[in-house]
């Protein structure tokens, strides 16, 4: 579809890429790839599909492109302006961290951003959610966050001082459960790894993951189904 477009945009605000990833794909549909912005595809998305109203347009996602709420507005606002989509579906962060963790699809919760704090923004609603599925017995699947000015994923060691404020902020009582961990990092990579910790031991593990795109998952109890998982898991 790259490779017959006139146009061809990447979105990489949704997800961590590395450098040179650009370059490459570059190179295989013969062609310079334009970035777009958050706003490109919010505030201004308008601008965007007027172009693809007038010639083939394709806009690049890692991942599953309908798994983020923006891309389904756009789609929305493409049926709106009578622009005729086409998307192509690929392997995302969600279904991939539940299969490789080994658990149940069953158990598990509503999923959870862990974002970066800012000066103006510091958002704590999130603990009640992990909370919340625990109270259920379901785990939680947490996305962290990305460091766009610096090109870097959130490391363990910020996601978890973010969900100690946020927990004591909220007054959640996620720090006191001391809950059980799943990291998972760098996930259909060849240094693909996955640790089994605890909320108040997983912050030793930062320097290891230094770098690695990470996902993580609060567990609840396991299922005797779920056993099996412990173990293959387990260094």
């Amino acid at each position: 579809a790259a490779k017959n477009s006139s146009k061809v945009f990447f979105e990489e605000y949704t997800s961590f890429i590395e450098n040179g990833y650009i370059s490459e794909i570059e190179r295989s549909i013969g062609k310079k790839i334009g970035r777009l912005e958050r706003a490109d595809l919010e505030q201004n998305s308008k601008q965007l599909l007027e172009l693809a109203s007038k010639e083939n347009v394709s806009i690049l996602i890692p991942g599953d492109p309908l798994i983020v709420t923006t891309h389904k507005m756009l789609l929305d606002l493409a049926d709106e302006m009578s622009v005729k989509t086409k998307v192509v579906h690929a392997p995302s962060i969600l279904t991939e961290a539940i299969g490789e963790s080994r658990l149940s699809l069953y158990k598990f919760g509503q999923v959870v951003n862990v974002p970066f704090w800012q000066e103006q923004y510091r958002p704590t609603a999130f603990v009640n959610v992990i909370r919340q599925n625990l109270e259920r017995g379901l785990h939680s699947l947490l996305f962290l966050d990305i460091d766009h000015s610096n090109n870097r994923p959130m490391r363990l060691s910020e996601c978890i001082q973010t969900i100690y404020l946020a927990d004591k902020a909220e007054n959640a009582g996620i720090k006191e459960k001391n809950p059980a961990l799943m990291v998972l990092a760098n996930l259909g990579m060849e240094d693909q790894k996955i640790l089994l910790t605890r909320l108040s031991e997983a912050e030793k593990f930062s320097k290891e993951l230094e770098g690695k795109i990470l996902s993580v998952i609060v567990l609840a109890d396991l299922s005797f189904y779920e056993e099996g998982a412990k173990k293959y898991h387990k260094d």
